[in-house]
């Protein structure tokens, strides 16, 4: 069963009296919409994700944050307390997402001068640590590179059924190895489904982040979606100058991408990438269109997707609706081979067809 989150609202630029109502509107939005929860994000430049995660907790009845954890902001043992003592004063599950750091000068800011790779090493220990506190039945000792506990133990124990489901975000060969080191979905911004060759389903274990901007017909999405990333040449320059700060393969990849791409109407849309601070491609169109496109991810293996943030609430019910029409489309295409599967060899029955596009 896919699994959708959306994204907290960002607050970056606003006041303090003015970021609350987009909180509170984009809750409201995805829980209405059926989603399972809502991505919170950690830089230097967000506010602290735990308590936005308190903050949702406190105000919905069935969203689970998914909180993104950095090493560099706390010990393994401070997440795993945070965890539990939300899980027991709220009854209520959270998600993790791990995340390694990517932007050079943040990192910079407070000390961090490891490299892309032990950056990775580190979440790893980092996170086989904290699920290990979580799920631990006696006192825990571990010296690592990175890290130390002696004889650990966490009170509040964490209440049974609210384990949290686990996350790495990341493209790089050290981002997947941490993923399958501590059993978790690998988070990442896709490429066009057909980047990614090969038999069966590549992507399982995976999650994907895009924007979806979908309406009725093409040609209002389009309008909507030029509406609210317009050309900028202004805009695309300054974009340009920050990506060699960035230490992440996957930015330098959707750069390069996006750069290449034609200027044409394709449902996949790399645009708002250059254009603003958008770090994910869009799928725009009808609700047909963004299902074909989004119908491949899920035959690909994807079962997680997470939503870039809904502006307004129609972008969030009609992405679930594009969302449903996808997974229709994968499981009739699954179907579809599995009976040509079953056919006797030699057979030239054909009962099935391929998905729309």
């Amino acid at each position: 069963m896919l699994e959708v989150y959306g994204t907290y609202p960002s607050v970056r630029g606003a006041t303090p009296d003015s970021f609350v109502a987009p909180i509170l509107d984009v809750a409201r939005w995805s829980e209405s919409a059926g989603m399972r929860g809502l991505l919170v994000f950690t830089d230097n430049d967000t506010m602290d994700p735990w308590a936005a995660a308190q903050f949702l907790l406190e105000r919905t009845a069935t969203l689970v944050p998914l909180v993104a954890v950095q090493p560099l902001y706390m010990h393994p043992y401070t997440a795993a307390r945070l965890v539990t003592t939300l899980a027991c004063l709220y009854g209520r599950r959270l998600d993790l997402n791990l995340v390694a750091g990517g932007y050079r000068p943040q990192l910079r800011a407070l000390g961090c001068t490891l490299d892309h790779d032990q950056r990775y090493a580190r979440l790893t220990e980092y996170g086989r640590i904290l699920l290990d506190l979580l799920g631990q039945d006696a006192p825990m000792t571990r010296h690592t590179e990175y890290f130390e506990v002696h004889r650990a133990t966490l009170n509040p124990p964490l209440p049974a059924g609210l384990t949290p489901g686990v996350f790495v975000a990341g493209t790089s060969p050290a981002a997947a190895a941490t993923a399958r080191a501590l059993g978790a979905v690998r988070l990442f911004y896709p490429h066009e489904p057909d980047t990614y060759a090969g038999t069966g389903a590549p992507l399982t274990g995976c999650g994907i982040r895009v924007g979806i901007i979908a309406r009725d017909d093409s040609g209002q999405a389009w309008q909507l979606a030029r509406r609210r990333f317009p050309a900028s040449e202004v805009v695309e320059q300054m974009r340009g100058l920050h990506v060699p700060h960035y230490d992440a393969q996957w930015h330098r990849e959707i750069w390069e991408t996006s750069g290449a791409a034609p200027p044409v109407q394709e449902t996949y849309w790399l645009h708002p990438f250059r254009v603003s601070r958008e770090f994910c491609p869009y799928l725009v169109g009808s609700h047909q269109e963004v299902a074909a496109v989004l119908s491949r991810y899920l035959e690909l293996g994807v079962g997680t997707l997470i939503l870039n943030q809904a502006r307004v609430e129609d972008d969030a019910f009609h992405a679930m609706e594009a969302i449903r029409q996808a997974e229709r489309m994968a499981a009739g295409s699954r179907a579809g081979h599995a009976t040509q599967n079953s056919l006797p060899s030699g057979s030239s029955i054909t009962t099935w067809s391929s998905s729309p596009s």
